[in-house]
């Protein structure tokens, strides 16, 4: 009969020989590991990917809001004073 050291030690070389990498603690293989990561990166490249014209929209969208606020707010500031600085100035007489 083999001790058990040895029985382990020719299971690890048969595995070898097949071109496998047999665990028998059940742990992961760095292999397992790397392939793991591989795929969460190509899944956080895709996200990224389609999440970039959404954005874009975001920002113009944005942009045409403020826009649209100045405009409000520099009407509301030449109906109450009249002039667009707010200062006492005599409104310009045109002929």
């Amino acid at each position: 009969m083999t001790p058990p050291e040895l029985t382990h030690a020719l299971v690890r070389s048969d595995a070898s020989r097949e071109g496998r990498a047999r665990r028998s603690d059940g742990g992961f293989v760095i292999l397992d590991v790397l392939l793991g990561i591989l795929v969460l990166a190509i899944l956080l490249l895709t996200v990224i990917m389609s999440v970039g014209p959404y954005r874009q929209r975001s920002y113009q969208a944005s942009a045409i809001s403020d826009a649209r606020q100045l405009g409000g707010r520099i009407e509301a500031t030449l109906s109450d004073n009249a002039t667009l600085v707010g200062a006492d100035c005599p409104p310009v007489k045109t002929h």
